[in-house]
């Protein structure tokens, strides 16, 4: 069996049920390795992350992602505004960054998450820091992985 590539073993659901999309638990060994995270359609991706790293009391690193997402809301640390949402359905080109929720203080910053994205309908590309929410569009592969604590 190749283990480059492991997708969660399917064992017991989360207690958590107001965000199903975590559905399966994952097994100590993949503490050590990366696996495949999928996101079903219709979730937030950064949400799912989360919970993923509360659920588990690991931080995650995201290794890289795909699939198609809508409405992501950027900063761009060079111009100091509001975030700014574009809308419409775009391919994932490139996702990545981490979530801590372990031995985190008020103030502290728990995650920075990057993505690059291509417009379906017309190549428009666009890319920046995450702000907001990703909502997925169709079932988001990811690559995670559980990290150690980072404090």
């Amino acid at each position: 069996m190749d283990n480059s590539r492991r997708s969660i073993p399917e064992e017991e659901p989360t207690p958590d049920k107001h965000r199903n999309a975590v559905t399966r638990a994952v097994s100590p060994a993949s503490f050590n390795v990366p696996f495949i995270f999928q996101i079903p359609n219709g979730f937030d991706v950064i949400s799912c992350v989360t919970q993923l790293a509360q659920c588990y009391q690991r931080p995650v690193t995201v290794l890289s992602g795909n699939g198609l997402i809508a409405d992501v809301g950027f900063t761009f640390p060079q111009v100091p505004s509001e975030p700014r949402v574009i809308y419409g359905i775009y391919h994932m080109l490139s996702f990545a960054g981490t979530y801590n929720c372990v031995n985190v203080l008020p103030g502290d910053t728990v995650s920075c998450f990057t993505v690059s994205l291509i417009d379906v309908d017309n190549g428009i590309l666009a890319g920046g820091i995450v702000a907001s929410t990703m909502r997925a569009v169709s079932p988001v592969m990811l690559v995670v992985f559980f990290t150690h604590d980072l404090s």
